[in-house]
């Protein structure tokens, strides 16, 4: 799922219950309350578990998926889990885990889950964040150890989720009607064929682009650029400076995607989304520049980008190791966490 806005949509009343395989509608609304979902809003409702093996790397969606019958949370199963979620509620009859696979929203997450707890005293809610989270979710589905719910990306893992049969179509009930169409729409998308059914509720989006560092751009007296050309001078000013313009974190091979994924919707032709699915057009002939410019990016990166992780860039860039970061807004919580006292920072909007 492309996700354009940088928006959090509360789903504090929108977690859902344990569900069994030949479960209705009407028995899971019987063992918890579900709200109609705000617009703007993710979730998904899993039937059992028909897969096993599907990795699944996750960015930013809420995906409710299905465990083993019985009430029991299996959250324990695995070293790192958030032991914060487990307080509350301890005469709960109904336990769900909340499976994210992105550690820097931890903090909002348990938030939300408390405020539903406290709501819903029947119900308890343990949140698991992992560090390495794809890793840990394959190794759990392949031995059907499925969370009731997970946070993940509308990406290809969950159209394999999907296309498994894993996931309840919720296109019949009300809330869905609550949900933009917009929404909806990047949502059938990432359905196998496009599928007209909503088996989920997009929660929340994300922008990615250039973050940077307002006091080594002091430091170095140049502004924040407007257009590419400007931009590349800006790169230029910083290394001459002494100061590394770019910290990326290749080590964790989806960050290979921010800086892509911020320049090839706007460099090709507007429709060229669409002519590709039609196989009329390829990325040979319509992407060198994109490349071009990407592989200009590398040149002004740290050394060891190539071996830099994402936790490790992070914190590296929240202690002024680099000027700028392709990467999104989910980045920021982890920069401050590591250095609550950094000067602002922006995403840069300009025209490539």
């Amino acid at each position: 799922m492309s996700f354009l806005l940088v928006k959090i949509v509360g789903v504090t009343q929108h977690l859902l219950p344990h569900v069994e395989r030949n479960d209705t509608i009407a028995d899971v609304k019987d063992r918890c309350y579900v709200t109609p979902v705000r617009k703007g809003g993710i979730m998904m409702m899993g039937k059992r578990f028909l897969a096993l093996g599907l990795t699944v790397a996750m960015t930013g969606s809420l995906l409710a998926g299905c465990g083993s019958a019985g009430t029991e949370s299996s959250a324990g199963a695995s070293a790192g889990s958030s032991e914060s979620g487990r307080s509350g509620n301890e005469n709960a009859k109904v336990e769900l885990e909340l499976f994210s696979t992105k550690t820097e929203n931890a903090d909002i997450l348990q938030q939300m889950i408390d405020g539903f707890m406290e709501k819903n005293p029947d119900i308890k809610i343990t949140l698991t964040s992992e560090s390495d989270a794809a890793t840990v979710l394959k190794t759990r589905l392949t031995k059907n150890d499925v969370p009731e719910l997970i946070a993940m990306g509308g990406d290809s893992n969950y159209t394999e989720l999907q296309s498994a049969g894993v996931l309840l179509d919720l296109s019949g009930e009300d809330f869905i009607s609550e949900v933009q169409s917009a929404y909806l729409k990047m949502l059938y998308d990432v359905n196998v064929d496009k599928e007209q059914k909503a088996y989920g509720v997009p929660y929340a989006t994300n922008a990615s682009g250039v973050l940077y560092n307002e006091d080594l751009f002091a430091q170095a007296g140049v502004e924040v650029p407007q257009t590419w050309s400007e931009f590349q001078d800006v790169v230029i000013q910083l290394q001459e400076a002494g100061i590394t313009p770019f910290e990326l974190t290749f080590a964790d091979s989806w960050t290979c995607l921010p800086p892509w994924n911020s320049m090839a919707p706007v460099i090709p032709a507007e429709n060229f989304t669409d002519e590709r699915k039609e196989g009329k057009t390829a990325f040979t002939g319509t992407h060198e520049e994109v490349l071009e410019k990407y592989l200009w990016l590398l040149d002004y990166a740290q050394d060891d980008f190539m071996g830099t992780t994402y936790t490790d860039g992070n914190a590296a860039f929240a202690n002024g190791a680099a000027a700028m970061m392709i990467n999104g807004n989910w980045a920021i919580s982890e920069f401050l966490n590591t250095n609550p006292d950094m000067n602002k920072m922006y995403p840069i909007d300009w025209t490539v």
